[in-house]
């Protein structure tokens, strides 16, 4: 069966993306590769690229307003029908937050 290596745990900052993750293919023949999220309220993911690397970019939804996680898995298929499936993880980071006094206006100096 054809493989995929490559993929660490990711923090995404939030309303932000990965870096690009650079993934290695073993299989025969042509093959395929798909990306999906098991929250994409929180982070999908985007596969590009041909042959036996390719590029994966994780972006957090930009609705989100807090922080969350997600199990970003991809799916290798080769040319006899065969496929595997290697699952990572996504953390998104909650929005920061500044404290103004109260009654502090524009200009003013967080707490």
């Amino acid at each position: 069966a054809p493989t995929v290596t490559g993929l660490p745990d990711l923090t995404v900052p939030f309303n932000g993306s990965s870096a690009p993750q650079t993934v290695t293919l073993t299989g025969t023949g042509p093959l395929t590769v798909t990306g999906t999220s098991s929250n994409p309220g929180v982070a999908t993911v985007e596969v590009t690229g041909s042959g036996n690397t390719r590029t994966v970019v994780v972006r957090a939804n930009p609705a989100l307003t807090t922080g969350g996680t997600a199990a970003i898995s991809l799916t290798v298929t080769d040319a006899q029908g065969r496929s595997s499936v290697e699952t990572f993880t996504v953390t998104v980071a909650a929005a920061r937050t500044r404290l103004f006094a109260a009654g502090a206006g524009p200009g003013s100096s967080p707490v």
